[in-house]
């Protein structure tokens, strides 16, 4: 493999593009076979991952929606895995480490260093003996991690619940005595919820919803 080639930068993305590097048909036909190969693997992961549900606000509106967490997991991470890193050098054609040189420098995502080290380690002569201990090792390292991040995301969204809780609470509250107040200077209660909508930039319906649950 080559390494004088001109270097190409990719965007630090959760999906890998191949039409990105339309310019290069080598690079272009390993870029498909790595997307599809990740495809795959997040494909296998998630069938052992519970969803977790998350709110979301489509104008002005919750919405709630499932999401996995190896959906979050950028491509270049997926590569880590010694299997998929295998599986994709088969299908290029080339020895794996040729294609962690490839992914070292000339994708060269985020921990491209990594392909570096590993590229190394393939090509000493006591990668035949290390490698199952080693690709175990790297495994264990990348699903610890994951673990721990779907932890600290998982806490982070309980705390932004408990924060979008409280704020609504604080809202329902102005609406509310804002509500009384319009009403104390006889503006016309058909007509209140408009007004409570413009002045606080939110839905009339918002603004229903949130008195009426006040009132339950």
């Amino acid at each position: 493999m080559n390494r004088r080639r001109p270097l190409v930068h990719v965007s630090e993305e959760i999906d890998l593009y191949p039409n990105d590097f339309r310019g290069d048909n080598e690079l272009l036909a390993i870029a498909k076979v790595l997307s599809d190969h990740v495809a795959l693997a997040r494909a296998r992961y998630r069938s052992n991952e519970a969803p977790v549900r998350r709110q979301q606000r489509t104008e002005g509106l919750p919405l709630i929606r499932s999401v996995f967490w190896s959906d979050s997991v950028p491509w270049y991470e997926w590569l880590m895995d010694l299997e998929v890193l295998e599986g994709c050098a088969r299908a290029c054609d080339l020895a794996p480490a040729e294609l962690a040189d490839v992914l070292a420098f000339r994708l060269r995502p985020s921990n491209h260093l990594a392909f570096l080290w590993m590229a190394e380690a393939m090509r000493s002569k006591d990668w035949a003996q290390g490698r199952d201990a080693f690709g175990a090792r790297v495994a264990g390292e990348i699903d610890r991690d994951r673990r721990a991040r779907q932890a600290r995301a998982a806490q982070n969204g309980k705390k932004s619940a408990e924060v979008r809780a409280q704020a609504s609470d604080v809202l329902r509250a102005k609406l509310q005595e804002h509500q009384e107040r319009l009403l104390a200077q006889g503006k016309p209660k058909q007509s209140v919820a408009k007004m409570l909508a413009d002045s606080h930039g939110i839905s009339e319906q918002h603004v229903r919803r949130m008195l009426k649950e006040s009132r339950t």
